[in-house]
């Protein structure tokens, strides 16, 4: 007797899959954490299962009741006698739940650990196959734990005290879609899991009895266009958890990424807050029960992209579709930013060169994915990595700042024969850059980058936009990006940059122009970079900065006009 146990669309998906392909003539028995859907439909979809006859009994673990007996919830002061207490607890309804037990299975196959059953496996020590919670999270860790965290932390903190998350000496094995794991990934238990390649390897009727089961429809697509599929996820499971910034997000990402294409929204199954057809109006949206992994099932055609903000589940598509982009959990936080990326991508294409290094605070997947639009093949590595592959033709520097005082006025850029460029992204207009007097001040160029309200949108989606106190909404957002270039013939097509470009269902307009950085724009940077490097406490960076400050002074020769800066409006010196 074999059991499979699933709290998730994925999972049961995995059990299913499993079964069918290694133990199809076995008998099973499969429990659903009571959680993943509502109580009616539930056990509707089980029904539906047990009329295939792939299983002995089909069972609800009912984690309400159990949850009933914890006792005091837990937090990560508690202490290991309360930890206990909950322990034992819980053991003890699942004994008066499951009867049965759990030693008459001579295989155990378990996802999501921190359960009431997985707690306890853990705690008396009954062996069992670890199923990661999405494709590709069993390599993710910290961000498997802290959605844990946010969902249940009483359920986190027991799994941290009985190593759950398949950390346990008791995990046999641990199935998981090897090709999707983070770059480095390495554990001596993992097992290869691919969804795709084992149903792939069904028999004919299997695939089609999976399918029925899940209601999917056949989708014929069209050559002619350009297909691009977005994925998206549940509101607990991102680090921000808010429907406007989802929502924003959302729109960005299709309008700087599937414009002119044929969109097709996949939502995932308890994303139910968001409608996609009024968001996106000419997208056609899919069921949201059809597990994503069934996707390529279910398609005929070619598929052009596949677009996520951070959804594990493109690991699935990406064997089919001909490109994957996925942002990561980072996106979620200043995502008004891809903005500037798109600007610093621009122009990066515009002054060609192989190798872009970054330094602070840029995210290179972010970089890289917007470069991916254009039809050339660049390197993107950090100072460390590319200190080997200097490219004596000149490199392309991007760095975000947010570095300490001293290190901004200590920082040293290489400028390789005067062919290097260095883009500074002046995020919280700090100027921190200004705090290095090794670069010729003549050659900045300033390249404006201007969000605005779109006239032609019926929209007014501008979330995220906000002031950095969080009141309110701004109509227009704008943040300037400093180039410094020495050869005439770059700085010339940077000169010659401005876009117009409209964000349908952002509701935005993007306006990017670009000019020479003028003597006071230069003196109000470097004034602003000194005034917030003094609110900083370290005494030994003030003195650093006093001196750089006479520097300044002494070589602009003009108190009167420094005065006036530090009383005017910000954006008074641009006219």
């Amino acid at each position: 007797m074999i059991l499979y146990h699933a709290s998730t669309a994925y999972q049961v998906l995995c059990c299913l899959v499993h079964k069918l392909a290694y133990n199809r003539k076995d008998e099973a028995v499969l429990m659903i954490v009571e959680h993943m859907l509502p109580k009616a439909k539930l056990e509707q979809f089980m029904n539906k299962i047990k009329e295939y006859d792939w299983f002995v009994e089909i069972i609800s673990v009912p984690e309400s009741s159990i949850r009933l007996c914890h006792g005091r919830p837990l937090n990560i002061d508690s202490s290991e006698n309360e930890i206990l207490e909950v322990i034992h607890n819980i053991c003890n309804e699942v004994d008066g739940w499951y009867k049965s037990g759990f030693l008459r299975f001579r295989d155990i196959y378990l996802a999501s650990d921190q359960w009431s059953v997985g707690v306890y496996l853990l705690y008396h020590k009954i062996p069992y196959h670890y199923l990661e919670d999405a494709s590709g999270m069993l390599g993710d860790e910290e961000r498997y734990l802290n959605i844990i965290r946010q969902i249940n932390l009483t359920n986190y903190v027991l799994g941290n005290y009985l190593k759950g998350a398949g950390r346990s000496d008791n995990v046999i094995s641990k199935l998981c879609d090897l090709r999707n794991q983070p770059n480095g990934f390495k554990d001596d238990k993992a097992v290869d899991f691919s969804i795709y390649h084992i149903v792939s390897e069904l028999p004919k009727e299997l695939i089609n009895d999976l399918l029925k089961l899940y209601g999917a429809k056949r989708y014929r697509l069209e050559d002619s266009e350009q297909i691009v599929v977005y994925m998206t996820q549940f509101l607990r499971t991102l680090t921000i958890k808010n429907l406007k910034v989802q929502e924003s997000i959302t729109t960005l990402l299709i309008d700087y990424f599937a414009k002119d294409s044929r969109v097709i929204i996949k939502p995932h199954p308890k994303d139910r807050w968001i409608d996609y057809p009024g968001l996106i109006p000419e997208a056609y949206v899919l069921e949201r029960d059809l597990p994503s992994e069934l996707l390529p099932f279910v398609f005929e055609g070619k598929i052009d992209l596949v677009l996520t903000a951070s959804s594990t589940s493109i690991g699935g598509m990406a064997y089919v579709a001909k490109n994957s982009i996925s942002f990561g959990t980072d996106v979620e936080y200043h995502y008004e930013r891809l903005h500037l990326m798109y600007a610093v991508a621009k122009i990066i294409n515009e002054i060609y060169r192989e190798q872009v290094i970054i330094t602070h605070n840029i995210k290179s997947i972010q970089l890289e994915h917007f470069l991916s639009m254009y039809s050339r093949t660049f390197k993107i590595n950090s100072p460390s990595e590319a200190v080997f592959e200097l490219d004596k033709s000149g490199n392309i520097y991007v760095d975000g700042g947010h570095y300490s005082v001293g290190d901004a006025c200590k920082k040293q850029y290489l400028i390789n024969e005067k062919n290097d460029v260095l883009i500074f992204l002046n995020y919280r207009q700090r100027y921190e850059f200004f705090m290095n007097t090794e670069l010729q001040t003549n050659n900045f160029i300033v390249i404006s980058v201007d969000i605005k309200h779109s006239s032609i949108s019926t929209k007014d989606i501008c979330y995220g936009l906000e002031e950095e106190t969080g009141v309110g909404l701004k109509s227009v957002l704008k943040n300037d990006i400093w180039v410094y270039c020495e050869k005439e013939e770059e700085r010339r097509r940077i000169l010659d940059m401005q876009e117009r470009k409209t964000l349908k269902y952002s509701g935005l307009e993007v306006e990017i122009s670009s000019k020479e950085a003028t003597y006071f724009m230069i003196l109000n940077g470097k004034m602003k970079a000194m005034q917030y490097a003094l609110q900083q406490k370290e005494n030994e960076e003030q003195n650093i900065v006093l001196n750089k400050m006479k520097e300044v002074i002494k070589q602009y020769q003009e108190e009167e006009m420094i005065k006036r800066i530090l009383l005017e409006e910000e954006g008074i010196i641009y006219e």
